[in-house]
């Protein structure tokens, strides 16, 4: 366990331990599951009573600032999870329960506390979400792709550069995402991590696209043509493997308006970036 955090969970230990509102603290995320590194969150939650719910939740901010200093704190989820950043830049979210027992849900937990044994371990459900979940989630990400990637001429159009570069990013976040239900393995991880979910040639392909991003009106347009080809190579498939819908029709209608509207900004890009996006099947490759 990284020293940082290391030394935070025992402070965060040792307040829960004397203060008798807190009837059991435990980690899960990657702490749980022994994959912390240095850059990881502490995914803390504790239980209190019902009656010292409301009360604990008010004071929260003031009982996590007194385990170590904290620069910025944010309620969430209706007033159950307060997301914090303590003064050395760790991020520290607490989620607080009330009830005399919680059920974790079969999840991983690292127990710091549970003198009275209030923590019941749950099962865990081993199907996932379900096809028609799976099916909701692919189809929601397949089409925020083409969504995202047909306000392509709207930022180029009213030389909007900085949200032009940001819509870059936002597209390849998107096409990562959609990606992911691609792969061999379900993400039991944290959005911040990608790479040992996607397939690496897919991931390296993204990765590729970006190296050429840059603020002008033609890098804009160039690394945003670069990446909906990869979705063309693999999207279909990916909506496959869940029964899902790809939208073809959305596709078309998005390449054919920015491809129209670019012609008319005069907007130059590289002629071959436009004809993988004219043969399905096939993707740029980088040099």
């Amino acid at each position: 366990m990284p020293e940082t955090q290391r030394r935070y969970i025992a402070e965060l230990t040792e307040a829960a331990h004397a203060d008798a509102r807190v009837h059991a603290l435990w980690l899960q995320g990657s702490f749980a599951t022994e994959r912390a590194d240095r850059y990881s969150d502490v995914d803390a939650h504790l239980l209190t009573s019902e009656a010292d719910g409301e009360q604990f939740r008010e004071a929260a901010v003031s009982w996590l600032d007194g385990v170590r200093a904290l620069v910025y704190s944010r309620t969430m989820f209706g007033g159950q999870m307060l997301h914090t950043v303590t003064d050395e830049g760790m991020r520290v979210d607490l989620w607080m329960h009330a009830g005399d027992a919680h059920d974790t849900g079969g999840a991983a937990t690292l127990v710091l506390l549970d003198e009275d044994s209030r923590l019941v371990a749950g099962k865990t459900d081993r199907s996932g979400p379900g096809p028609h979940a799976s099916r909701a989630a692919v189809e929601r990400h397949l089409n925020e792709f083409w969504r995202v990637f047909a306000m392509l001429p709207v930022v180029v159009g009213r030389a909007e550069r900085v949200k032009g570069v940001l819509g870059t990013a936002l597209l390849a976040d998107t096409l990562g995402e959609a990606l992911l239900h691609g792969g061999s393995r379900v993400r039991d991880a944290g959005v911040k991590r990608l790479n040992e979910f996607l397939p690496d040639a897919w991931r390296e392909g993204i990765e590729d696209a970006l190296l050429h991003s840059g603020s002008s009106r033609t890098a804009i347009a160039e690394t945003h043509l670069r990446l909906p080809t990869l979705m063309r190579a693999h999207g279909r498939d990916v909506a496959g493997r869940h029964d899902a819908e790809y939208p073809a029709a959305f596709e078309a209608t998005a390449v054919t308006y920015v491809r129209t509207e670019l012609a008319r900004l005069a907007v130059v890009v590289r002629p071959e970036l436009w004809q993988p996006l004219s043969n399905p099947g096939t993707y740029w490759v980088g040099s």
